[in-house]
């Protein structure tokens, strides 16, 4: 079976790079599935008529009409899911 220092040692690793990928792939703010997406809606001073990738990999709206961090994301066909 091997020694079970390395074995220690090969799961605290493991875990340690699961946790890192958690916290690199968490939304940086609470997701809101049951609000509908307002448009137009303001996020850093710039207005968007559409939902928007900015500082995600995945399409997100807005559901305040200046955002105040509650959001939600969009489907493929840019309504709101």
């Amino acid at each position: 079976m091997g020694n079970p220092v390395r074995w220690l040692s090969l799961a605290l690793c493991l875990h340690g790079l699961k946790s890192d990928l958690i916290v690199r792939i968490s939304p940086p703010f609470p997701v809101f599935h049951n609000y509908s997406c307002i448009f137009p809606f303001m996020y850093d001073d710039i207005i968007y008529y559409n939902c928007i990738s900015v500082r995600s990999d995945y399409a997100w709206c807005s559901i305040d009409k200046i955002f105040q961090g509650r959001w939600r994301y969009c489907t493929a066909e840019g309504e709101h899911p």
